[in-house]
C-alpha cells in the first residue's frame, strides 16, 4: 500500500472518529474516553477486515462479491431512517436540515411562492440552492425525506459496483461504520445526499462521457447539485477539470451546460427574491464560513486550499479514483476548516462544545468521495 493510500484511510479513520466523537460525549460522558477508544478499534478492524475481504473474496470466497448484502445494508438503513425519522421530530431542538429542503418546496409547488419566503420554526436561514430543492421535490412533497439518503446511496452503490460488487460492499460497510453518517440519513439532512450524487455523477460521466443524451442528463444534473450550497458552485468546475485528462473538447461543453444551468437557477431565484424585497437564504453560508474563526485562521484555510488543490491538480489522471479523490479535496477542504474553525472558536477542549458542535456535518458530508476513490483505486490496482 502506497504512502498516499494508507494517508487517504488514516484520514477515513480520523474524520469518522471525530465527527462520531460528540455523539457518545452527549449521550454518555462519563464513559466517552472508553467508548471513543473502543470505537475506534472497530473502525480499525473494520479497515483491516475490508482489506482481507478484498484480497481473498474475490479470488476465492466469494462471499461478498454479490448484489444481495450491500443491497441489503442500504435496504437496512432506509427501514431504519423510516422507523426512526418520526422520533427525530419529537425532541426538544429537532434538527432543521429536512425543514430547509421541505418547506421552501411545499412553499413554491402548493402556493406559488418564492422558496425563501418562509422562515423555519427556530429562525434558521435556509441553506440547499433553489435547483436542489427542485431535483428533490418527489421527497418533499411526499414527505418520506427519511428515503432521500438511502435512494442516493443505492444509486451510488450500482454506479461503484461496476469496478467490482466487492467494492461497493466496503463501501456501503464503512459509510455505515460512521455514527455521524447514520445521525444524518435518520434526520434526514441532505448534505450527505449532494457527495453520494456526485459519487454518481463522475462516475456516470466517466463511463459515459462519448454519449450524447447521457452527458447532457449528467451535465444538467451536476449544475441542479451544484445550487445545494453556493460555494458547491466549485463542482462542475472541478468535474471540468478531470474530463479535461480524456476529452478537453467534452470538458469545455460540460463546464457550458453545468455552470449554465446552475448559474441561471441562482439567478432567477435570485432576481425574484430582490424584485419582491427578500433575502436570497442561500448565500448566508459565506457569512457563517467568514464568522468560522479569525483573520489568521480563514487565511491559513486559504493556503491550504491553495495548497492541497494544486497538490491533487498536478496528480490528477484519467483513472475514476483519482477524480473521486480530486472532488473531494477540492470540495472538503474548505468545508473542514469551516467545521474545524467553529469548534475552535466555542472551545476545543470543552464537552459541552464537542457535545453541541454541529460543523462535524461539515467535516463528515464528503466522506462517499474519499471511500469510493480509495476503493477504486484498489480496484485499479488490482486490475493492473
Amino acid at each position: 500500500m502506497s504512502f498516499l493510500i494508507f494517508s487517504g484511510y488514516f484520514l477515513y479513520l480520523l474524520i469518522v472518529t471525530i465527527t462520531s466523537a460528540p455523539f457518545f460525549i452527549k449521550h454518555f460522558p462519563e464513559a466517552s474516553f472508553i467508548l471513543i477508544t473502543t470505537y475506534i478499534a472497530i473502525i480499525t478492524g473494520l479497515i483491516i477486515l475490508g482489506f482481507i475481504f478484498l484480497r481473498f473474496d474475490s479470488q476465492k470466497f466469494r462471499i461478498i462479491s454479490n448484489h444481495s448484502l450491500w443491497v441489503l445494508g442500504i435496504l437496512a438503513l432506509a427501514a431504519l431512517n423510516v422507523f426512526l425519522y418520526p422520533a427525530t421530530r419529537l425532541v426538544s431542538n429537532p434538527s432543521t436540515a429536512p425543514n430547509a429542503l421541505m418547506e421552501p418546496a411545499i412553499a413554491l409547488w402548493h402556493t406559488c411562492s418564492h422558496p425563501y419566503s418562509i422562515r423555519l420554526f427556530d429562525g434558521a436561514p435556509i441553506s440547499p440552492g433553489p435547483g436542489w430543492i427542485l431535483l428533490n421535490l418527489p421527497f418533499s412533497l411526499s414527505g418520506m425525506i427519511a428515503l432521500l439518503i438511502p435512494i442516493y446511496f443505492m444509486i451510488a452503490g450500482v454506479m461503484v459496483a461496476k469496478w467490482g460488487k466487492a467494492y461497493v460492499f466496503i463501501f456501503v460497510m464503512l459509510l455505515m461504520a460512521s455514527l455521524n453518517f447514520l445521525q444524518m440519513s435518520i434526520t434526514g439532512h441532505d448534505l450527505p445526499a449532494t457527495t453520494l450524487a456526485l459519487v454518481s455523477l463522475t462516475l456516470g460521466l466517466h463511463c459515459y462521457y462519448r454519449s450524447n443524451g447521457w452527458f447532457i442528463v449528467i451535465a444538467i444534473l451536476t449544475g441542479l447539485i451544484a445550487t445545494a450550497r453556493m460555494p458547491f458552485i466549485i463542482i462542475p468546475m472541478a468535474l471540468s477539470i478531470c474530463l479535461i485528462t480524456i476529452n478537453p473538447l467534452r470538458a469545455m461543453q460540460f463546464a457550458l451546460i453545468s455552470i449554465g444551468v446552475a448559474l441561471s437557477i441562482h439567478l432567477i431565484f435570485f432576481v425574484w427574491a430582490k424584485k419582491i424585497g427578500l433575502f436570497y437564504q442561500p448565500m448566508h453560508v459565506f457569512g457563517r464560513a467568514s464568522a468560522s474563526g479569525s483573520t489568521i485562521f480563514l487565511c491559513s484555510g486559504a493556503l491550504t486550499c491553495v495548497t492541497f488543490y494544486w497538490f491533487v491538480w498536478r496528480r490528477l489522471t484519467n483513472s475514476p479514483a483519482s477524480w473521486l479523490i480530486f472532488l473531494w479535496v477540492i470540495l472538503s477542504t474548505p468545508f473542514i476548516f469551516v467545521g474545524l474553525g467553529e469548534l475552535l472558536r466555542e472551545g476545543l477542549f470543552s464537552f459541552k462544545t464537542w457535545a453541541v458542535w454541529e460543523g462535524k456535518n461539515y467535516v463528515l458530508f464528503t466522506l462517499p468521495l474519499l471511500l469510493a476513490g480509495l476503493l477504486l483505486n484498489e480496484a485499479q490496482r488490482c486490475r493492473n
